[in-house]
C-alpha cells in the first residue's frame, strides 16, 4: 500500500508541473498587437500643394509660417514611418478648446486651417488599447509694424483726383458638415444634415449631398433630410456651388453618420462613392487623387481596390489613392471594396469615374508656319477646315 500510494502522488505532481495548455497550436500563436509593437507612434505633417515633400513634426511646420485658410496633411506613422498606425484614427483640439473626430483613417488630407492659435492633433488607434501620440501646430496671427510718422512739410495742394477702389478678391469655401438629427437611430432613420459655406461675392447657390449609401441629392437648400434604409457607418459629403459657379468642398465638409441595425436585418454591404479629389482635367503627365467609401452594416469593410484606367490596378486599407498618368487621354476609373464576407464590390454606377488629362499645348513655332501656343486638337481642327473648304470649291467647278 505504501507503494501504490508513493507512486500515485508522485504521478500528481508530476501532472502539476507541466504548463497548462501547452500544444502545437498554444506555441505557435502570434502575440495580439500592442502599443510596444508598433511604437514610435508618430505624429507628421505637410502642406497639402507639397505632397512630394518630405513628411515633419509640428514644429517644423509652424516654423514655416502657417495661415489661416492654408491647407494641410497628417499621417499616423509607427514602426518608425514604415506604415500607418494599425486602426487609427485623427481628432484635433481647435485654439477654442474645441475637440472635433477629423479624420476615421490614421491618414488626414487638406485640412483647412480655420483659425489662429494652437492646435493639438491626435493620432489614436481604436484596435490597440491606449496606443496614440499627439503634436502640436500653430498659426501666428501677422503682426502688424507701425510705421514711424513723417514730420509734416507744407506742400502745395495737389489737383483732386478719384481713388481707385481696390479689388477684392473672390473668396469661397465649404466650411462644415453637421448631423443635426438621426444619428444612432434604428434602420430606417431619417437623419438630417446642415452644410456652412461662405462667400464675400454673394450667395451660395446650390448644394450637393453625398450620403454615403450610393444615393446623393443637389438642392439649394443647406439642410436635408434622408432616409437610411440600411444600417452600418457612412460618411456623408456636400459639394456648394458658390455665386461664381464654382464647386467647392474639403475634409470640414464631410461627416460620419452611424445607423444602428435591426434583428430582421440582411448583410448588405457597397461601393458608395468616388470622388476625384485633385488633378482631373490637368496637363500630362498629372498626379490624380481619389477618395472611396463604401459601408458594410454586418463588419467592417476590409480593403479598398481602384483600376485606374490606363492598366494598373492598386489595393489599399486606406480610402485615399493617387495615381500619375503620364499620357494625356480619356481614363474610366473604377473602385471597390472588400466586405465582411470576403466579397468584392463596386466597380459600377456611383463607384465609377471618368476622368479627363490634356495634352500639353505647343510652345515652339513649327516648320508649317503654324502659330504658336496652339493645342494639337486645334491644329487637327484647323486643318480639317482648310480640307473642306478646298473640298467645296472643288465640287463647284
Amino acid at each position: 500500500m505504501r507503494r501504490i500510494f508513493f507512486i500515485l502522488v508522485t504521478l500528481f505532481a508530476l501532472t502539476l508541473a507541466l504548463p497548462q495548455g501547452s500544444s502545437a497550436a498554444n506555441s505557435s500563436a502570434d502575440p495580439a498587437p500592442s502599443c510596444q509593437s508598433v511604437k514610435p507612434v508618430d505624429t507628421q505633417f505637410r502642406v497639402s500643394t507639397a505632397g512630394d515633400k518630405p513628411w515633419i513634426n509640428g514644429a517644423q511646420i509652424t516654423e514655416a509660417g502657417l495661415k489661416v485658410g492654408d491647407r494641410i496633411d497628417v499621417n499616423c506613422f509607427a514602426q518608425n514611418g514604415k506604415s500607418t498606425l494599425l486602426g487609427g484614427y485623427i481628432e484635433v483640439r481647435l485654439p477654442s478648446g474645441k475637440k472635433e473626430r477629423v479624420s476615421n483613417q490614421p491618414e488626414l488630407r487638406g485640412y483647412t486651417v480655420p483659425e489662429n492659435g494652437r492646435y493639438s492633433f491626435i493620432c489614436q488607434s481604436a484596435t490597440i488599447n491606449n496606443c496614440g501620440n499627439t503634436d502640436y501646430l500653430s498659426v501666428k496671427k501677422a503682426e502688424t509694424v507701425a510705421t514711424p510718422k513723417p514730420t509734416p512739410v507744407a506742400t502745395p495742394q495737389p489737383t483732386p483726383s478719384v481713388k481707385a477702389t481696390p479689388t477684392v478678391a473672390h473668396q469661397s469655401r465649404c466650411e462644415q458638415l453637421s448631423v443635426v438629427g438621426g444619428d444612432n437611430q434604428t434602420v430606417p432613420a431619417k437623419v438630417t444634415l446642415r452644410a456652412r459655406a461662405s462667400d464675400n461675392k454673394g450667395s451660395i447657390q446650390r448644394y450637393k449631398y453625398y450620403f454615403g449609401d450610393g444615393k446623393q441629392e443637389e438642392t439649394d437648400q443647406a439642410e436635408i433630410q434622408h432616409t437610411y434604409e440600411t444600417s452600418g457607418s457612412f460618411v456623408a459629403r456636400v459639394d456648394v456651388k458658390d455665386s461664381q459657379g464654382n464647386w467647392r468642398t474639403n475634409s470640414s465638409c464631410e461627416t460620419r453618420v452611424t445607423v444602428k441595425s435591426s434583428s430582421v436585418e440582411s448583410h448588405k454591404a457597397a461601393c458608395s462613392d468616388l470622388f476625384v479629389t485633385a488633378g482631373n482635367n490637368a496637363q500630362a503627365p498629372s498626379t490624380v487623387s481619389f477618395k472611396v467609401t463604401g459601408y458594410d452594416n454586418k463588419g467592417n469593410l476590409k480593403r479598398y481596390k481602384l483600376d485606374f484606367g490606363n492598366g494598373i490596378t492598386k489595393e489599399s486599407d486606406g480610402q485615399t489613392f493617387e495615381q500619375r498618368y503620364e499620357t494625356a487621354g480619356t481614363y474610366t476609373v473604377k473602385a471597390y471594396v472588400l466586405d465582411s464576407s470576403d466579397q468584392w464590390r463596386g466597380g459600377d454606377n456611383t463607384c465609377q469615374k471618368t476622368i479627363y488629362i490634356n495634352t500639353k499645348p505647343l510652345t515652339k513655332q513649327p516648320d508649317t508656319g503654324m502659330p504658336t501656343v496652339i493645342s494639337m486638337i486645334g491644329a487637327s481642327s484647323g486643318l480639317a477646315g482648310i480640307g473642306l473648304q478646298m473640298a467645296k470649291k472643288r465640287w463647284i467647278r
